[in-house]
C-alpha cells in the first residue's frame, strides 16, 4: 500500500471514530438535552467529520485544499523558494482551473518549494479567474506571473477561514498553442491585423557570462482592427561574428530565454539543452525557440511591445579578456501568431523572400567580469589649500588632507577593495618626524592597518591593508578621506610652516569584481592641495575678484581681488603695503600681473575692515575675521588680455607688521586671481 493511500485509509479512520462518538455521546445526552440543543452539538460533530474529510480528498475537495486557513506574508516570483511556495502551489492546484502542473513535480501531491514557470502560469490563471479583483484596479489588461500584494490579498481573503473547494469537472486543458482560450476574456472587434512589425536593441546590450535576464531586445507590433490574444512567438538566434573559438550553439551559451510585457515575465524556457531548439530551416544553419501558450491579450489600437530576456551560462568557450561573442536574434517568417474575435488565426513576420526576418537586435557577451572597474578621481570636496592648525606640546587632532572618490560607474558586479595605496609628501622634513599616525575614512568606515614605505624622506607611501572589507555597489561612487595625526611642531622634530599633501593614483591599489581588476578596469588618480601647518598664524579664504578697464581708450585696468585673514593662537599684523618685487620686509601681500607683455606700470593698493592700532598697520585679532582688498591699477605697454594674481600674505606677531615676517600663499592660484580683460596700451 503507497504512502498516500495509508494517510488516506488513516483519516478515514479518524472520520469513521468521530461519527461513532457523535453516536456515543447522543445517545446518553438525549433526555437531558432539548431539541434545539442535540442538533446544535449534532453540527459541531459533523463540522469536524467534514474538516477531516476535506483533507482525504473526499467531499468534492482537492488533497492540497489542507493548505487552508493559510496567510501568505511575501510577494513571490520566479526564482523564489521556501514552505510558503509550496504552500501556494497546494492553494493553486485545489482549483482545476489554476493547477500548477497535471503531472509531475508541482501537480497534486508532488508540490515543490520552487516558484518557477509553472507555478508563474497558474498564478496568471489565478488573476484571470479573479480578474475584476485583481487586474482590474491596476489597470492591466493581461495576466502576470507575480504573486503580488492584489494577488496575494485575494488568495489570503479565499484561504483565510476554510479549504479551497475544488471543481470536480477534470482538467482536459492543455498548453497547446492551437486550443481554444477557455478563459472569460473577451476579444472586440471581430477580425484584427498585425502590422509594422519592429525589432530594436534592448536596455542591455553589453553582457557578461553569468548575467541573469538580461534585456536584450524589444520587438512591437501594431494591433489594428479589433483585439488579438497572442499564443505563439518565434524567436531566432544567430552568433555572428566573435572570432575564432567562439562558441556558435545556442545551448552552450545561454541557459534561459525568457519573455516580458510592461515589466511582468510572461514565459521563460530552459535552454541548455540541444533539444529545446529548433532548425526549421537547416541550411541557415539559425537555431529557434518557440513559446507557447502566452495567452496575452493586446487591444486595438495598442503597439504590442514584448522584451525578450537571456541569462547567459557561466562559462562561454572561446570568451577571453579579449574576444567576445557577437549575437543577433530576430523573429522568423510568422514568428507570432495570435487568435482574433473572429477566431481567425493572424500570424506576423517579415515574408519579403529577399528580406526574410523582421528587424533584429545585436548584442555582445563578454568575460564575466569583463564591465568591471574602479576609477580614482579627485572629489569635488577635496579641501582648498589652507592652514592647518596643530600644537607645539601634543599630537594634533585628525585633520584631512585629500578626499578622493571611488568610482564603479559601469560596474556589472560589486566591487571589493582588497588594497588602497597613497603618498603623503611633507617638504623639507621626513615623514616620519611630522606623520604620528594616519587612516583613510571610506564611505564611513575607517581603516587604519597600513604599512609605511620610505618613511625616512619627504615622500612616503601607505600601503592600507582593506582586506576585502570595503564592498562598493556596482555603479556606485563613495568618497575617500585620507587623515593624518601631525606631531607636535616644537621646533625638535619639525618647525610650524612645514607643508603636506596627499596624492593617490591607481597604481598597487587591488580590487575585484567577478575576478580580479586589471589593465584598465582599475585606473585614475587623486591630487590634494598643499596645506601648511601652523601652531599659530592666519588662514586664508578667497573671495570675490573683479576686473574692468576705465577710460575712453580702456587704456587703464582696474582688478580686485577680496580675501579674508582669520587669525588663531594670538592677534597678527599684516602691513598696508602692496608690492611686485616679492620682498617681504615691509610686510603685507605680494601680487602679480600677467599679460603679453611687461606693463608699463602696475600699482596696488591693500584696504581691511580691520582696525589699524599702528598708521599703516591692520590688526587681525586671535578668533576673528576679516576682509581684506587688493586693487590693482594697470597701464599696458602692450595691448592685450591682463590680470592680476595674488601672490603672498605676509603678516607679523609685533605690531610694526614687518617684524619676523612669516608667509601664507595665497592656493589655490586660481582662487585668488581675477579674469582677463583687455587693456589697450598708452
Amino acid at each position: 500500500m503507497s504512502k498516500a493511500l495509508e494517510m488516506a485509509v488513516a483519516k478515514f479512520a479518524v472520520a469513521f471514530v468521530a461519527v461513532a462518538m457523535m453516536v456515543s455521546l447522543v445517545a446518553p445526552v438525549a433526555q437531558a438535552q432539548t431539541t434545539e440543543e442535540l442538533q446544535t452539538m449534532i453540527n459541531d460533530l459533523l463540522a469536524q467529520v467534514a474538516a477531516l474529510s476535506a483533507q482525504t480528498g473526499q467531499g468534492g475537495q482537492s488533497v492540497a485544499s489542507g493548505v487552508c486557513p493559510y496567510t501568505w506574508t511575501r510577494s513571490l516570483n520566479s526564482g523564489a523558494t521556501g514552505a510558503d511556495v509550496m504552500k501556494l502551489q497546494q492553494f493553486l492546484n485545489a482549483d482545476v482551473e489554476t493547477r500548477v502542473s497535471v503531472s509531475g513535480a508541482g501537480s497534486v501531491g508532488a508540490e515543490t518549494e520552487y516558484y518557477g514557470p509553472a507555478t508563474g502560469a497558474a498564478v496568471a490563471k489565478f488573476q484571470t479567474k479573479y480578474r475584476s479583483d485583481i487586474l482590474t484596479p491596476l489597470g492591466l489588461v493581461n495576466a502576470t506571473t507575480y504573486f503580488g500584494p492584489s494577488t496575494m490579498a485575494k488568495a489570503n481573503m479565499l484561504c483565510a477561514t476554510a479549504p479551497v473547494v475544488a471543481d470536480d469537472s477534470s482538467d482536459d486543458s492543455d498548453d497547446s498553442d492551437d486550443s481554444d482560450d477557455s478563459s472569460d476574456d473577451s476579444l472586440n472587434g471581430g477580425e484584427s491585423s498585425l502590422e509594422d512589425l519592429n525589432g530594436s536593441d534592448g536596455d542591455d546590450t553589453d553582457l557578461e557570462e553569468g548575467q541573469e535576464n538580461a534585456p536584450v531586445a524589444e520587438f512591437e507590433f501594431d494591433v489594428e482592427d479589433g483585439d488579438i490574444k497572442i499564443n505563439r512567438m518565434d524567436i531566432a538566434f544567430d552568433e555572428i561574428g566573435g572570432g575564432s573559438g567562439i562558441e556558435t550553439e545556442p545551448w552552450d551559451t545561454f541557459e534561459t530565454v525568457s519573455l516580458w510585457v510592461d515589466g511582468d515575465m510572461i514565459a521563460e524556457m530552459d535552454v541548455d539543452s540541444e533539444s529545446d531548439w529548433n532548425d526549421d530551416e537547416p541550411t541557415d544553419g539559425v537555431d529557434r525557440l518557440r513559446f507557447t501558450g502566452l495567452d496575452q491579450i493586446f487591444r486595438e489600437g495598442d503597439t504590442a511591445n514584448i522584451t525578450v530576456g537571456v541569462t547567459v551560462q557561466g562559462n562561454v568557450d572561446g570568451i577571453t579578456s579579449s574576444v567576445e561573442a557577437e549575437w543577433e536574434i530576430f523573429i522568423p517568417v510568422d514568428g507570432i501568431r495570435g487568435i482574433d474575435g473572429a477566431g481567425i488565426d493572424q500570424y506576423i513576420g517579415e515574408q519579403d523572400n529577399n528580406t526574410p526576418y523582421a528587424e533584429s537586435a545585436t548584442f555582445t557577451i563578454e568575460e564575466e567580469g569583463g564591465q568591471d572597474e574602479l576609477n580614482i578621481q579627485t572629489s569635488s570636496d577635496d579641501p582648498d589649500a589652507t592652514t592647518l592648525a596643530v600644537e607645539d606640546d601634543t599630537n594634533s587632532d585628525w585633520l584631512t588632507i585629500l578626499i578622493f572618490d571611488l568610482d564603479t560607474d559601469d560596474s556589472v558586479n560589486d566591487i571589493l577593495v582588497d588594497t588602497a595605496v597613497v603618498s603623503v609628501i611633507v617638504s623639507g622634513e621626513a615623514y616620519n618626524d611630522v606623520v604620528n599616525d594616519a587612516q583613510l575614512v571610506i564611505d564611513g568606515e575607517v581603516f587604519d592597518d597600513f604599512t609605511v614605505s620610505s618613511g625616512t624622506t619627504a615622500t612616503a607611501t601607505l600601503t592600507f591593508d582593506i582586506d576585502k572589507d570595503l564592498e562598493i555597489n556596482a555603479g556606485d561612487e563613495v568618497a575617500a578621506e585620507l587623515q593624518i595625526e601631525f606631531r607636535k611642531a616644537d621646533g625638535v622634530l619639525y618647525s610650524e610652516g612645514q607643508t603636506v599633501q596627499g596624492t593617490t593614483t591607481s597604481t598597487g591599489w587591488a580590487a575585484e569584481g567577478a575576478d580580479d581588476l586589471v589593465g584598465t578596469q582599475l585606473t585614475g588618480s587623486a591630487v590634494g592641495e598643499i596645506h601648511t601647518l601652523r601652531v599659530e598664524g592666519v588662514i586664508l579664504e578667497p573671495g570675490t575678484t573683479d576686473a574692468d578697464t576705465q577710460g575712453d581708450t580702456d587704456a587703464t585696468g582696474i582688478f580686485e581681488i577680496n580675501f579674508d585673514v582669520t587669525a588663531f593662537e594670538g592677534d597678527f599684523y599684516i602691513a598696508e603695503h602692496a608690492t611686485t618685487t616679492g620682498v617681504s620686509t615691509l610686510g603685507g601681500v605680494d601680487f602679480s600681473v600677467e599679460g603679453p607683455a611687461a606693463v608699463t606700470s602696475a600699482s596696488g593698493v591693500l584696504a581691511s575692515t580691520a582696525d589699524e592700532d599702528m598708521v599703516g598697520v591692520f590688526t587681525v585679532r586671535e578668533g576673528q575675521t576679516e576682509t581684506f582688498t587688493l586693487t590693482v591699477t594697470v597701464d599696458a605697454s602692450t595691448t592685450g588680455q591682463h590680470r592680476v594674481l595674488l601672490n603672498d600674505v605676509w603678516f607679523s606677531a609685533t605690531n610694526d607688521g614687518k617684524t619676523s615676517i612669516q608667509t601664507d600663499t595665497a592656493s589655490p592660484a586660481q582662487d585668488y586671481r581675477t579674469a582677463y580683460v583687455n587693456v589697450n596700451a598708452i
